[in-house]
């Protein structure tokens, strides 16, 4: 069909024939073929051969040809796969004909780009669009000095702001507060210290309002550090109101199994005269009933047979 096109080439049936071929040098030169003599049919041969081939060597073989644009759509439809050299040719091509939506929507959702590379393409770009895309690539491959110096260049203040505290670098956030302080630009001051409040030390932001007048654009930063300082206060006391709870309820508990341990009743009793009433092995009698008939020999019991005459009780025997 290639080498007979005038008379052997139908589109449809070409189609059906490229799927069945093995030797994968011929899809390259199919879609040559199909660039001179069949160019809007190409993106058809594309869909129907994109598993068989290189997206790197076709996106390759297009741009040295210089007909790049006319597979847009093709190339469009396998950007899912996030291959660099398609994700490039088609940032290169939005860039071309000036759809920054198009180019800002392509980077936020495929990162397998030459970043850096565009990003210095477009910082200088007349579109301010563009140069807006340059600081947010910058921002996202780290270079957030640089980001915020393109966004400061444009007055994309809250861009600025945001790359600041996205770096987490209290150097970067400190200075950019200093430049709105200087700049007199008190609702950015106010925004930065907010948004940037970790990073931004309290001394440094009343400093700063004192000497430029801005006292009254601090305030929701104080006032969000006087609501965090009662909130860890409030947790430290607590945390220590649960640890006197625990402490005291350890006390109790201990003094509870004192009293019910039979040897610290046992010390007691050896301590105060009390005799042992619960001593292991403690065997206690009573005395014979039948005895009491020889109560005349209380007598005997110890001197009580000296009190007044006691020991004549013997005449008790009953």
């Amino acid at each position: 069909m290639i080498a007979h096109s005038p008379t052997a080439f139908k589109h449809d049936l070409f189609l059906q024939i490229i799927q069945k071929v093995n030797n994968s040098s011929i899809f390259y030169d199919s879609i040559t073929f199909y660039l001179e003599e069949e160019p809007k049919l190409l993106n058809e041969l594309l869909r129907v051969i994109t598993t068989k081939v290189d997206l790197s060597k076709v996106v390759t073989l297009m741009k040295n040809a210089g007909y790049l644009p006319i597979i847009v759509e093709w190339l469009q439809s396998v950007q899912n796969k996030n291959n660099q050299a398609v994700n490039d040719a088609l940032n290169s091509l939005y860039l071309e004909i000036e759809d920054f939506d198009a180019l800002r929507e392509s980077i936020a959702k495929f990162e397998s780009i030459d970043a850096l590379g565009l990003a210095k393409q477009i910082e200088g770009h007349d579109n301010a669009e563009f140069r807006r895309i340059s600081a947010l690539i910058f921002r996202r491959n780290k270079k957030y000095e640089k980001s915020i110096q393109v966004s400061k260049e444009d007055e994309q203040w809250r861009d600025a702001i945001e790359t600041a505290q996205e770096s987490g670098n209290p150097k970067l956030a400190g200075e950019l507060l200093e430049f709105f302080a200087q700049e007199g630009l008190k609702e950015f001051f106010t925004v930065c210290s907010y948004t940037c409040y970790e990073l931004i030390r309290p001394d440094k932001v009343m400093e700063l309002a004192w000497r430029n007048g801005m006292s009254d654009f601090a305030m929701p930063f104080f006032i969000q550090m006087v609501s965090e300082l009662t909130r860890k206060v409030e947790k430290v006391e607590k945390k220590n109101e649960e640890r006197e709870k625990k402490d005291e309820k350890k006390k109790q508990e201990e003094i509870t199994q004192n009293l019910v341990d039979p040897g610290f009743i046992g010390g007691m009793g050896a301590g105060t005269g009390m005799p042992m009433l619960m001593g292991a092995g403690m065997n206690i009698q009573q005395p014979p009933m039948g005895g009491m008939g020889s109560m005349g020999g209380m007598g005997s019991m110890g001197g009580m047979g000296s009190m007044g005459g006691m020991g004549s009780m013997g005449g008790m025997g009953m």
